[in-house]
């Protein structure tokens, strides 16, 4: 899934008419004449962490190792014999930090849109409240279980946006939060001014299946989703109430 960013306009949305389905009986949202609410998302950039300063260390060390065999083994006279040594573990050094260093830390955003990771700029990993079969913090260690995997990462890389994760979570998904009061109240406090907020543009779910009659969703068009988790439907089987969430369903598509 990929979203632009926009500058944020203030929109207002209209509520929601119920009405019966004639052909099945049950009460279905309709979204007539109702304007698109605002879908937003904060994002925190890491500060710096022990990895990012090893980053940099690993980078320093290696490229000085690396120029001092280099200038051994072809400027210097007589060469040094360890000279290729030395150039054999700098170039290892460097490759190490090419690898498993991280200059940049660990950015998140977190809001509608749920959980993104960004990496230069761009998102490069989304994960829906809907996706999301259990979220908690355990062991400084923040855990998000998903359909055959796990994602986590340690709350010191990123303090403030591990405790939006914990704030949202228990708002949209609190049947699906794990964690002991004691562990959520030694976070970092939240607050309205935390991160830089974002604009989400509305999510691409075109292939997916309506949570509510398991039929594939082909086409833009016929597709909604729940304003709170994310999850998504056919337009002809919008709930009354979401089945992930169990939330009132507003439509944000």
């Amino acid at each position: 899934m990929v979203e632009n960013e926009k500058p944020l306009e203030d929109e207002n949305s209209k509520g929601d008419e119920v009405k019966k389905d004639p052909g099945k009986g049950q009460e279905k949202r309709q979204g007539k004449g109702q304007r698109k609410e605002q879908r937003t998302e904060r994002r925190f950039a890491s500060g710096r962490t022990i990895g990012t300063v090893l980053t940099m260390a690993g980078t320093l060390v290696g490229g000085f190792v690396l120029g001092s065999g280099t200038y051994g083994q072809w400027y210097a006279s007589p060469s040094v014999a360890a000279a290729p040594w030395l150039i054999l573990a700098g170039a290892a050094l460097l490759l190490a930090v090419v690898i498993a260093g991280d200059l940049e830390g660990l950015t998140l955003r977190v809001g509608d849109g749920g959980i993104a990771w960004e990496r230069g700029g761009k998102v490069t990993r989304r994960v829906g409240w809907c996706d999301l079969r259990s979220v908690g913090i355990r062991d400084g260690v923040v855990r998000l279980e998903l359909q055959g995997q796990t994602l986590t990462w340690r709350v010191t890389a990123n303090p403030m946006a591990s405790a939006w994760v914990a704030k949202e979570a228990q708002a949209r998904i609190p049947s699906r939060w794990k964690a002991e009061k004691s562990v959520v109240d030694a976070l970092l406090k939240t607050s309205h001014e935390d991160g830089e907020i974002l604009r989400v543009e509305p999510l691409q779910i075109a292939g997916r299946a309506c949570k509510a009659s398991k039929r594939p969703i082909t086409f833009e068009r016929d597709a909604c989703y729940c304003q709170n988790c994310g999850e998504a439907y056919h337009q002809e089987e919008q709930p009354v109430t979401c089945l992930t969430c169990e939330r009132p369903f507003r439509n944000a598509s």
